[in-house]
């Protein structure tokens, strides 16, 4: 239903959310959950400010350009208020150290790539897990 158009980003993201909140998935759920992410940040970036800088001098006015990674959905609102709750709970279930040890010795690559997506989206880049990936 979500790939034909007839079921909204907004509402796969949350239902993959309730279903990670019960279970530890195997690769695919991540990705459909990176790909939701991916979807929801290029509808923020086209929505993307773009705010003239001051002038300064008599110099040339330029343009600033203000980018949040982290998707409205996870920050704003009702929905906002629930995600904070549940960005604090996974960041001890599932990406905490013991999670990427385990992670990395099993050898599920694709499973650690998605999941460092989406924890790019909903922490930002510098978390632990992310960095740690990474490298």
């Amino acid at each position: 239903m979500h790939q034909t158009g007839n079921y909204s980003s907004e509402s796969l993201l949350d239902m993959i959310a309730l279903h990670l909140d019960a279970t530890y998935a195997d690769s695919n759920i991540p990705r459909e959950f990176a790909s939701c992410f991916l979807k929801l940040s290029l509808y923020d970036e086209d929505r993307m400010s773009v705010c003239p800088d001051a002038n300064e001098g008599g110099k040339k006015q330029t343009l600033s350009l203000r980018y949040n990674r982290v998707p409205d959905i996870l920050t704003e609102g009702k929905s906002g208020k629930a995600w904070m709750f549940c960005c604090k709970w996974w960041l001890r279930r599932h990406f905490s150290q013991n999670m990427l040890t385990s992670e990395i010795s099993a050898g599920d690559l694709q499973l650690l790539t998605y999941k460092a997506s989406c924890g790019c989206h909903m922490y930002g880049p510098a978390l632990d897990y992310i960095v740690k990936a990474y490298t």
